[in-house]
């Protein structure tokens, strides 16, 4: 609470005259504090050196003595072997003596220890007390600890805390006393030892002897701390009349801070509830003995070594340095913020590369001539012969069909009139039956014709008419050819390599506004936030750097783009114009993701659960909203299209970059349709819909 890492629930504390609920004030302890917290707050993927520098520098520590402070920190708290293991890969105590070895470097004029020392084997344990004991002259530290030997052997004044509140403060003699604790007299008896005889001699020479236990050949005594002066009658009296009262041997220890402790505990037990705490004063005498003079006072919180905007550049420097090592060691931010956003966006204009978009071409004429559906009498073909019905039989009639067999090389099936029917013959594509024929003159001609022949009819009328044609002029041709109608589109029409691209481009910049609010959670999560904080980062320092690390790392998709466009050569972004709206358009989204990422950070708790449900809920809150106005728009609904397309940018702020590359396209799409060409300040035209995504994003970044 002192340090801000827990706000007061009501009330206040002063340092030095600085409040610490004001929050100018607190910036200025908390730049001369060294914190230990109670649980290790590392980052798994910094070697001990990376921990001592990030914090050297938060603390303002001249970047020319940061090695040396480094050096005699990690020799101080015997880590100099560890110096370039990864704090995941310590042991407890490692790690803790890594914690303890961050509060103490930039040479901090206070020092808060939450219990240093749990998780050291003895020998560690020791050389730290011997550390602090060292370390604080010239500073004050506030230690907390369940070791009642440690706050006896480091701590000048003791403060005992029960159920919540404080229960006494002094140093350890003034404890001892005001609770009845003095000594302990020990004595090795003999089995006949009569204890009621040694407790008289005792109590002869200091009445408030009081006798503690005495079970088989050990008995003990407590003697108030205030009838010191007595031991050297009462020992000399003892030596005396050891042999005969039975005492083999006997010695004499100081009461313990833990028998204080326990006996605190039975008092609070007994008592009632008081919020009377009982305190050490300077001017008391107890019987004699010499108390401790209180540590000389702190007057001034020092300064360091980098003040004012130098420290804050350091800070800000040192911020972003940290955000580039959690980047480059932890595999799944370098995949979610690095590879996969460009591996998206490289897919995308491959796939716009590899489908083009098949050209709308006029139907080409088709020619109808008998050959359409007739053999030839001189290349079989796999189709059928011309079926002929002769109705007169006569030299005309003959001559008729042997101009069809060796002028137009048709294969003919000739049959008289009225003996066979068409159902019993094969089938046929077409047939003529000649009714009545004089010379050169047809007079009466029938078609038959085959249905699944869909130009049967206009065949036969060919044949009939250049027939007659060349009985008068057999250098003349008649030529008969369909031509079908243009074909007329309806909606807008995207090739799907043009969709594909729009897709991917989309999904790159999308995917990585969960990566960065995971990193936020992260360092909430880990409590790695709260650590900073109360090292001395600023609210400032802290989020400033964080939106310069994301915009690095938005920029590199960004300028992969610059170096695609022109590469791939897209045919909807060959035009300056369309490569500089869709570079506008990514460029002003930037800021606005960075903020959606920083605002949707707080919905969750914990990093992995961010990463997997923001993504999911993002790609849906973008995809959907573009399936509908791709769907209508195509269908020849644009205006219901473009009502969704508004109504998304509103109220859907992930949909906002898919619907202005779609509108993008959809311009140069226009434009080729209608053989227009496109200009710049077509982009921006309210009818073309584009730039609704351009204000819309200057709006919410506002």
């Amino acid at each position: 609470m002192l340090t801000g890492f827990v706000p007061p629930t009501s009330g206040t504390a002063k340092l030095l005259q600085l409040d610490i609920t004001n929050t100018s004030d607190l910036e200025k302890i908390r730049s001369q504090c060294g914190i230990c917290p109670q649980h290790n707050l590392l980052y798994d993927a910094f070697s001990c050196i990376e921990h001592l520098k990030l914090f050297a520098n938060i603390k303002g520590v001249s970047p020319n003595n940061i090695k040396q402070e480094i050096e005699a920190v990690l020799q101080d708290v015997d880590l100099t072997l560890q110096a370039g293991m990864f704090a995941k890969d310590l042991s407890g105590g490692q790690r803790r003596k890594l914690s303890v070895a961050i509060a103490l470097i930039g040479h901090p004029k206070l020092i808060f220890l939450d219990e240093p020392t749990a998780g050291m084997d003895p020998l560690s344990r020791r050389h730290l007390w011997s550390l602090l004991k060292k370390k604080k002259e010239g500073r004050a530290i506030l230690l907390t600890t369940h070791f009642m030997d440690e706050a006896d052997i480091l701590a000048d004044r003791k403060a005992f805390m029960s159920k919540g509140k404080l229960r006494c403060c002094g140093s350890s003699l003034f404890l001892k006393n005001k609770f009845g604790i003095g000594y302990h007299l020990t004595m090795v008896v003999t089995p006949d030892c009569e204890v009621s005889l040694v407790t008289s001699l005792l109590q002869s020479k200091i009445p408030d002897v009081i006798l503690q236990r005495s079970h088989g050949k050990e008995v003990s005594y407590t003697i108030p701390l205030k009838d010191v002066s007595k031991f050297s009658d009462l020992f000399a009296h003892l030596d005396q009349e050891s042999n005969n009262l039975g005492i083999k041997s006997y010695g004499v220890s100081m009461a313990t801070l833990e028998e204080v402790f326990l006996k605190l505990e039975e008092l609070s037990e007994i008592e009632s509830e008081t919020d009377e705490i009982m305190t050490f004063a300077t001017n008391s005498k107890l019987a004699g003995v010499n108390v401790p003079a209180p540590v000389q006072a702190i007057t001034s919180l020092g300064n360091s070594v980098l003040t004012g905007a130098k420290l804050s550049r350091q800070r800000f420097k040192t911020l972003l340095w940290i955000r580039y090592l959690m980047i480059r060691r932890n595999i799944q931010v370098l995949f979610l913020q690095i590879f996969l956003p460009n591996m998206l966006l490289i897919m995308g204009f491959i796939l716009d590369k590899v489908y083009k978009a098949n050209p709308v071409q006029n139907p080409q004429p088709l020619e109808i001539n008998p050959h359409l559906y007739v053999e030839s009498s001189t290349k079989p073909s796999g189709l059928t012969p011309l079926l002929t019905f002769d109705a007169v039989n006569t030299t005309d009639s003959l001559a008729l069909f042997n101009v069809w067999r060796n002028h137009y090389n048709l294969k003919l099936d000739v049959y008289k009139a009225g003996i066979n029917t068409t159902s019993q013959l094969a089938p046929h594509y077409l047939g003529i039956q000649v009714q009545n024929i004089s010379g050169k003159t047809l007079n009466d001609i029938v078609i038959l014709y085959n249905d699944s022949a869909l130009h049967s009819v206009p065949a036969a009328i060919n044949l009939l008419t250049q027939t007659v044609l060349s009985f008068f002029n057999a250098s003349a041709s008649i030529n008969i050819s369909s031509l079908p109608w243009p074909v007329v589109e309806s909606g807008m029409k995207f090739n799907s390599g043009s969709l594909m691209a729009l897709f991917y481009v989309g999904l790159a910049f999308v995917f990585i506004i969960p990566s960065f609010a995971g990193e936020i959670v992260q360092d909430r999560e880990l409590k790695l936030r709260g650590q900073l904080r109360i090292s001395g980062v600023s609210f400032k320092e802290y989020w400033a750097s964080i939106y310069a690390a994301d915009i690095i790392v938005y920029l590199i998709p960004l300028i992969l783009v610059l170096i695609i466009v022109p590469a791939m050569e897209n045919a909807f972004l060959s035009s300056p114009g369309a490569v500089g709206t869709f570079i506008l358009l990514l460029t002003i989204n930037m800021p606005f993701y960075l903020m959606l990422a920083l605002v949707l950070s707080f919905i969750f708790d914990k990093k992995a659960t961010c990463v997997s449900y923001l993504s999911s809920f993002l790609n849906f809150a973008a995809l959907m909203p573009l399936i509908a106005v791709l769907f209508l728009d195509m269908s020849t609904r644009s205006k219901n299209a473009i009502i969704i397309h508004y109504v998304a940018c509103i109220v859907d702020p992930p949909y906002i970059i898919f619907g202005g590359i779609y509108f993008i396209l959809r311009i140069n799409v226009i434009a080729v349709r209608s053989g227009l060409q496109v200009t710049t300040s077509d982009y921006f035209q309210w009818d073309n819909h584009f730039i609704i995504t351009i204000i819309l994003v200057s709006i919410f970044v506002k």
